[in-house]
């Protein structure tokens, strides 16, 4: 490309050499280098010109995308649509019973169904219903996570609950319960951030 090789040859100066080379003649007697010197110049000023244009013309800029104002405008309608989401978020579980209105009560309750009752809680699968019991809890933490400032699920209220769920007692290799992190994360996580 003849404007990378001419910005190349000022920055490095290698104008400089390639005039100290013998002087370049085509067919007909021509000076090859005159020829190229003159393109080389005037690609150059054609290139500071449109710089300073681009500075210097307002609505340039606005064509090119340079102008902001839009984008706040549009900053401050998803803050209010996110601050609104938010309070619908927090009205969500008002109106339950106070051992259905979080994660902590459901886990309690399901962990002390499993205590007294082993048999029975194997019996009737409820280890696969689990990741499902959790899941509308889940959602609402997940509304408000930022995955881009806070990337990890880790640090989620809901997974340090949900890690210790059914850890406690005989633990078989078999026991369902040990894949409900898994399993919240393939069935609620991972549509969420595809959504």
């Amino acid at each position: 490309d003849l404007h990378t090789m001419d910005e190349e040859d000022t920055v490095f100066g290698n104008k400089d050499k390639k005039r100290m080379q013998k002087q370049e003649v085509d067919e007909f007697g021509r000076d090859i280098g005159g020829a190229l010197e003159q393109g080389r110049a005037s690609r150059q000023q054609v290139r500071n010109d449109k710089r300073k244009n681009l500075f210097n013309n307002d609505t340039y800029r606005e064509k090119e995308g340079f102008w902001t104002d839009d984008e706040e405008e549009l900053g401050s309608q998803y803050d209010q649509r996110q601050n609104q989401l938010l309070q619908d978020v927090k009205r969500i579980f008002s109106d339950a019973e106070e051992d259905h209105k979080s994660l902590h009560a459901i886990k309690n309750s399901l962990e002390l169904l499993k205590k007294r009752y082993p048999q029975a809680y194997a019996d009737t699968y409820i280890s696969l219903s689990v990741p499902s019991l959790f899941a509308p809890y889940v959602k609402v933490q997940l509304v408000h996570w930022n995955f881009l400032k806070n990337p990890k699920l880790e640090a989620m209220e809901w997974y340090k609950t949900v890690a210790e769920y059914g850890l406690f007692g005989d633990i078989k290799d078999d026991d369902h319960d040990l894949d409900v992190i898994p399993k919240i994360v393939e069935k609620v996580v991972t549509p969420f951030l595809i959504d």
